[in-house]
């Protein structure tokens, strides 16, 4: 990691405290950095993302999170398979579930890629917007990980 880089990433933790942040994204031409902290006093490990060879990664898990209030389904409909079940892999823009808010299904698709670690809310139950749906493990890839 290049010192202007680390100096970044120093900068945008400070920055993300300061504020109470509890994810940050920045891009600059081919460098892209994204982390997510917790708002407590433990912090989760940054992750930093770009086109160049050296991105290093080290986030453990990522978080699908419900687009909307609304309520929660795993399929489209009872008599139909779940989008997704626990040890599948997925990919960004996959479709993992339905918010349902006043009879309207909102999808709910992937941002990243890898494979579902846990189900976090059962089928037909209450969401809140922003609230963690699916625990997925990133993919590993030429030796990294990988969160889209």
């Amino acid at each position: 990691m290049t010192p202007a880089l680390e100096q970044k990433l120093k900068d945008l933790l400070q920055f993300a405290k300061d504020h109470s942040l509890a994810e940050v994204s920045w891009q600059e031409e081919d460098q892209k950095i994204f982390f997510r902290r917790n708002l407590g006093d433990v912090e989760v490990p940054f992750v930093p993302e770009a086109s160049a060879p050296d991105a290093v990664v080290i986030e453990e898990e990522t978080l699908v999170r419900s687009p909307m209030v609304g309520t929660f389904r795993r399929a489209d409909s009872k008599n139909r398979p779940p989008f997704v079940m626990e040890g599948n892999h997925i990919k960004p823009g996959d479709r993992v579930g339905l918010v349902e808010c006043m009879k309207i299904p909102n999808d709910v698709t992937s941002y990243c890629e890898g494979v579902i670690k846990k189900i976090l809310v059962e089928d037909g139950h209450p969401v809140e917007y922003g609230q963690p749906l699916f625990s997925v493990a990133p993919s590993q890839s030429n030796g990294t990980q990988k969160e889209a």
